[in-house]
């Protein structure tokens, strides 16, 4: 966990890195400071996502929320910049402002305030109720999921949250979807033999990190996540304090 932390540490603190680098690049060439940077992050963010969600392959998301995050900072220079070129220093800063609140609420309009993961999310975001598909073996449809997802290697078909929602076709749309809705719900039973199914700790989480809920079947290529987490665990000793000891 130690480990993990510290990636988590060095992977935000890299943000704010080129965040403060672009406010200093604007500030040194244009002389103003463009509050809207952030925003433009996170669009760029945004746009991979939905790239990734579509189905495209790694390289082409990230130049999309490259090139889509460019094309709305073109907009804002345009509009936001270019007609304020001789007036006081605040008013294009104020416009830059505006473009901040705007996009902001654009997004959240688009995408939604939820966090977004390539899973269903079918329950209340307050509510620690839902449970996350990682991975599943495929087994039937095949040739679907390998259009779907533009290889034929089966390991990397649906091997994560990500790939397994391409895989499977599943979208923003179907965020929030009610299985228990009045109407016809479809389930699946196979006679693919299951083996011996283990536990452990879940992964890429900050709250009950420690807690053994996650459930996998031992031995399967499938399972997706770091092979070190699939060892097994010591069992903890209680302490007189109601905690753990590690």
């Amino acid at each position: 966990m130690l480990l993990q932390q510290l990636v988590n540490g060095l992977t935000l603190g890299a943000v704010y890195t080129l965040i403060a680098l672009s406010f200093s690049l604007v500030m040194g060439i244009l002389g103003v400071l463009n509050l809207a940077i952030a925003e433009l992050f996170m669009l760029g963010g945004y746009f991979g996502f939905a790239s990734i969600m579509a189905g495209l392959p790694l390289p082409v998301a990230l130049l999309a929320g490259m090139g889509g995050a460019g094309l709305v900072a073109i907009v804002i220079e345009k509009i936001g910049y270019q007609p304020f070129r001789d007036a006081p220093l605040v008013t294009p800063m104020l416009s830059t402002l505006g473009f901040s609140i705007i996009l902001q609420n654009i997004a959240t309009n688009f995408w939604g305030s939820r966090a977004i993961t390539g899973a269903i999310d079918t329950v209340d975001a307050e509510i620690a109720a839902a449970i996350l598909l990682r991975a599943v073996e495929p087994l039937e449809g095949l040739n679907l999921m390998y259009g779907y997802r533009k290889t034929t290697r089966v390991l990397d078909l649906t091997r994560g949250p990500g790939r397994l929602a391409a895989a499977f076709q599943i979208y923003r749309r179907h965020d929030g979807l009610d299985l228990c809705a009045p109407g016809s719900l479809w389930l699946g039973e196979t006679s693919h033999p299951i083996g011996p199914i283990g536990k452990t700790v879940r992964i890429g989480i900050t709250r009950a990190a420690d807690q053994l809920l996650r459930f996998y079947e031992r031995g399967n290529p499938f399972v997706s996540g770091p092979k070190r987490f699939l060892l097994p665990v010591t069992p903890r000793k209680k302490s007189s304090f109601g905690g753990h000891l590690i």
